[in-house]
C-alpha cells in the first residue's frame, strides 16, 4: 500500500525503496511485480528497458492476461521498435477491455500508430533492390499500376521478407 501511494504522488523513488525490501515476497504476485516495473520505469524518465521489462516478463508469465503487464510490454516493445510486438501486445491487451472505454480507445490509436510504423519501417543495410522483368506471357496480364509482390529469403536471419514493387 506504502508504495502504490508513493506512486500515485509522484514520488517514485520511495515507491521504489519500499518494491526493493519486499522483493522476496512478491516474486508470485503478476500485479505488484508490474507495479514495481512502473515504479522503476517513472524512476528511470519511463524507461523500461533492463530490470522493468524482466519483471513485466515475469508477470506475464504468471499471467498472460494482466492488463497493465501487456500494455506496458507494448510500451516497452515501441521503445525500442519492435512495432509487430507492440501491436501483438495492445490487441491483447485490448482484447480485455470493453471496446467503448477509454483505454480501449487509447490503445486503438496506438495500434495504428505502431502498425504505420511497421509499414513505414527502412533499415538501412537490410534492403533488397533490383529490377523484376515479367515474362511476356505474364506482361499482357498485368495493367501498369498493379503491384507486384516478392517473397525472398535471407541467407541468414529472419526467414521470409516481403517487399511491393511496381512493375516497369
Amino acid at each position: 500500500m506504502l508504495a502504490k501511494t508513493y506512486k500515485a504522488h509522484g514520488r517514485a523513488q520511495e515507491a521504489v525503496n519500499v518494491y526493493a525490501r519486499i522483493e522476496a515476497s512478491i516474486g508470485d504476485n503478476p500485479g505488484l511485480l508490474v507495479d514495481y516495473a512502473d515504479a522503476l520505469a517513472m524512476q528511470a524518465g519511463g524507461n523500461l528497458a533492463g530490470k522493468p521489462l524482466a519483471l513485466v516478463n515475469q508477470a506475464l508469465q504468471l499471467d498472460p492476461n494482466n492488463l497493465f503487464a501487456l500494455w506496458l510490454a507494448g510500451t516497452a516493445a515501441f521503445d525500442r521498435q519492435d512495432f509487430p510486438a507492440a501491436v501483438a501486445y495492445w490487441e491483447r491487451a485490448q482484447r480485455l477491455l470493453p471496446p467503448e472505454s477509454e483505454d480501449a480507445q487509447i490503445l486503438a490509436r496506438e495500434i495504428a500508430n505502431a502498425r504505420q510504423k511497421t509499414t513505414t519501417k527502412v533499415v538501412p543495410g537490410r534492403a533488397v533492390s533490383g529490377q523484376v522483368d515479367l515474362a511476356p506471357a505474364l506482361r499482357s496480364q498485368a495493367a501498369p499500376d498493379d503491384t507486384l509482390f516478392i517473397f525472398a529469403r535471407a541467407v541468414a536471419g529472419p526467414r521470409v521478407t516481403r517487399a511491393g514493387a511496381q512493375r516497369r
